[in-house]
């Protein structure tokens, strides 16, 4: 009986040490900003692991803002992701508040999210963000 507890115990600490993991860091090399046709926009962002993260939009300017747990930027400028003005006018990132980050992109015209996603890959834990942006109008972009 005491060997069954001390397993579940053991089994609880290890699912709480796999939650409570090191900071996830942005692989400059495998992360890009490219303007597409019809003046969409994609934003892919290589992270060394899976966190949990937010994406929204904000108004005046017109901007999409994302929020991660814990996303370390290393020395990425961002004009290594925007080497110049495009659908995204501008890129800023770092932390926001203990033990979040954010990335905010200000938009040159409004443009919402199509598609959102992150795929974790489950040999290496490594993730890849992709947000695909679409051309909108003022009055839904501010809805």
């Amino acid at each position: 009986m005491i060997r069954v507890l001390c397993a579940i115990w053991l089994m609880a600490g290890v699912a709480v040490a796999q939650e409570l993991t090191g900071i996830a860091r942005v692989d400059p090399l495998k992360s890009t900003i490219e303007d597409g046709w019809f003046g969409q926009a994609t934003l892919t962002l290589s992270l060394s692991q899976g966190v949990p993260y937010r994406v929204y939009t904000l108004d005046a300017p017109p901007r999409l803002v994302v929020d991660f747990r814990e996303v370390d930027w290393g020395l990425l400028r961002p004009q290594d992701l925007l080497p110049e003005p495009g659908a995204i006018e501008s890129l800023r990132f770092g932390a926001f508040r203990p033990g979040w980050s954010r990335l905010v992109a200000v938009l040159a015209r409004p443009k919402l999210p199509d598609e959102i996603a992150m795929q974790v890959d489950p040999e290496s834990g490594g993730a890849t963000l992709t947000i695909s942006l679409r051309p909108a109008d003022a009055d839904s972009f501010a809805a």
